[in-house]
């Protein structure tokens, strides 16, 4: 009994609040205030918006300031080789992914289609370092003379074995993006035997650190659900960079390949719409200098 009496007291309360608003708002048109008190209340009316103006300002500023600040960053600090510190470091950089892919959820989407995921890989590790393997016989493949090739190939190497952190963004419902006429037709299926189904479908001539042919959005909800990704990439990147954290957007022949796809799990029709590195920028290497625009606001916006 002495619940359900509680109960209805707490659900009278709103109701009670409501009433008293009002008769507190119809006892303030019913007023005839004189001159001063008129005054008195228009000056604090008038402060009150000025708070609120400045307030906005500042963060309207601060908003957009962000946003033209922000660089692609290409040179990262390392991994220290102190174990506390490295776990300190990769802890915060995780929990800043988490607020950046927060962030990156709320990019418009039309149809509120959410198409987008992401695949988060954290230095040092095997899959990190898997990944710079993948870049390694990436880069062999390029036309050069095989001394140039393995010299550029280790470099590609070490430098992607020392960047803190990389994150996947994937588009799903896209055509089939291992299209090789060996694999039109397969269908989802669990990780292992798909990762099979990967390696048999390549023809002869390929290795699976070949780039596959570029298969885009081919439809209209398709071309909708990759744009919406990109706009997530650029929240979770405006985020990271509020967090301190540099990043640079990759989108080369790495990502087209089966090992890649193969590394991070991909499904046949989700697209990697970007391979994000990110960290700390390098602290000898400094922030680069604004991109030289070759065209003006004026060339690019148009009064109709």
């Amino acid at each position: 009994t002495t619940k359900s009496v509680s109960q209805s007291t707490t659900q009278q309360k709103p109701q009670q609040q409501q009433q008293q608003n009002l008769r507190h708002f119809t006892s303030l048109e019913t007023q005839h205030p004189d001159s001063d008190q008129q005054q008195q209340k228009s000056s604090m009316n008038k402060t009150k918006s000025t708070t609120i103006d400045a307030s906005h300002s500042s963060t309207s500023e601060m908003m957009q300031s962000l946003i033209m600040s922000r660089r692609t960053i290409s040179a990262f600090e390392p991994p220290s080789s102190e174990s506390n510190i490295r776990h300190k470091n990769r802890n915060l950089l995780r929990e800043s992914l988490d607020r950046a892919v927060q962030c990156g959820m709320n990019a418009p989407n039309h149809k509120k289609t959410e198409p987008f995921s992401f695949k988060r890989l954290l230095a040092p590790s095997a899959k990190t370092q898997e990944l710079a393997q993948i870049a390694y016989h990436v880069k062999l493949q390029k036309k050069s003379t095989c001394e140039n090739n393995q010299r550029l190939a280790q470099r590609k190497f070490d430098k992607w074995s020392t960047i803190p952190g990389f994150l996947v963004a994937l588009v799903g419902g896209q055509p089939n993006q291992e299209d090789t006429p060996q694999n039109h037709n397969i269908a989802t299926v669990d990780a292992t035997q798909q990762e099979k189904q990967q390696e048999s479908s390549l023809p002869s001539n390929k290795t699976k650190f070949d780039t596959l042919p570029f298969v885009g959005p081919s439809t209209e909800r398709q071309l909708e659900d990759y744009a919406a990704t990109c706009a997530a990439l650029q929240n979770i990147m405006l985020s990271l960079h509020a967090d301190g954290i540099g990043s640079k957007w990759a989108t080369g022949p790495v990502v087209r390949t089966m090992a890649f796809r193969s590394l991070i799990k991909a499904k046949p029709d989700e697209m990697v719409v970007g391979l994000l590195m990110v960290g700390y920028p390098h602290s000898k290497r400094g922030i680069p200098r604004p991109p030289r625009r070759t065209k003006s606001i004026d060339d690019l916006l148009e009064d109709l």
